[in-house]
């Protein structure tokens, strides 16, 4: 009797031809839509562009995967999952943990969201399938998971913003890794290395009033905290331009790598607002020195002119420190 004994190929084979099998399914949907929008007279100009970029890189990807099967079938032994994940000296997103510690923190990951979010099933199953879908890409360590379990409503709206962007990161079809030193993560795209930090600020110096969401029945006015809500933006900023310095003399981030600093706003408010007093998102007020609205007036006749965003290089904290706003446009600010 012959018995045929099936090859196995390495997981992180498999799970590349599952990231490619998605890539397919993505510009199949792509080119439906455009299709649609082609059918129904309507300028279909921008989903053109994602279609061909979706297209470029799908053909990058299945080139990518032919070699690294190639030099497999040369070297059977070798690892190419480097290779497949553009990835130096980092471990690849679609190489899970060790199947143990895997095991371990997916249960005291469960049992803790289970416990603390008894109340809140929805807010629970969203979390539930965004630290899935993070321990499936391989961008757990177990710092991630302490901090994720330590209870702190801060430091738990920090780890979740971080897996909804590694997640619409993986969605776009970018391989991420990450490792024990350095940015959260990092992908390559058209040859360009590029490494993200995720940071939601806290609340510190935020009014109160701005924190507390209208009780049943109530009706709030108030002012809205513009200034401080941009300190926090800046701090962040300053805190991940500060650690970009110390990856860079480290050799971790290179001179010629994109740094992208990832911020995400809803700790600031019951209500938080993205868009400050020059009608521009906070991220720009905070490096591009926008100012509020301003209207001339002319003195002789009265008659209002037409409105223009200011300059506003800096700001000032609580005790008249001056923060500079002007990050991208004045490389002299240190």
């Amino acid at each position: 009797m012959l018995i045929m004994r099936k090859r196995t190929e390495p997981s992180y084979v498999s799970d590349y031809r599952l990231r490619i099998a998605r890539g397919r399914k993505r510009i199949k949907c792509q080119r439906l839509r455009v299709e649609r929008m082609r059918r129904e007279g309507r300028d279909a100009t921008r989903p053109e562009g994602l279609l061909q970029n979706f297209v470029r890189r799908q053909a990058f990807r299945e080139q990518r995967l032919q070699t690294a099967l190639r030099m497999l079938k040369r070297n059977p032994r070798r690892d190419q999952s480097r290779y497949l994940g553009c990835g130096g000296a980092l471990r690849p997103s679609t190489a899970a943990p060790q199947a143990g510690k895997s095991a371990q923190w997916n249960a005291a990951v469960l049992a803790f969201l289970d416990r603390q979010y008894a109340e809140s099933p929805n807010y629970k199953t969203s979390l539930i399938n965004l630290w899935q879908s993070h321990l499936r890409l391989g961008l757990v360590n177990a710092h991630f998971v302490s901090e994720l379990t330590s209870g702190k409503k801060s430091v738990a709206f920090q780890r979740a913003w971080e897996m909804m962007l590694a997640r619409h990161l993986d969605a776009q079809g970018h391989h991420l890794t990450t490792s024990d030193e350095g940015p959260d993560f990092r992908f390559a795209y058209c040859g360009l290395t590029i490494w993200v930090e995720a940071v939601s600020p806290e609340p510190m110096g935020v009014p109160d009033h701005w924190m507390e969401p209208p009780k049943p029945g109530e009706f709030k006015v108030g002012d809205v905290p513009h200034t401080e809500v941009l300190l926090r933006w800046t701090a962040a900023i300053r805190t991940k331009w500060d650690k970009l310095q110390s990856y860079r003399r480290k050799k971790i981030v290179r001179e010629n790598d994109a740094y992208v600093i990832a911020i995400n706003g809803c700790q600031l408010g019951a209500f938080a607002l993205q868009h400050g007093v020059s009608r521009y998102p906070y991220a720009v007020e905070a490096v591009y020195a926008l100012g509020p609205v301003t209207v001339p007036i002319d003195r002789t006749t009265g008659k209002f002119g037409q409105p223009f965003v200011s300059t506003r290089p800096a700001i000032q904290t609580a005790k008249g420190a001056p923060v500079a706003t002007s990050l991208f446009i004045n490389t002299t600010v240190s």
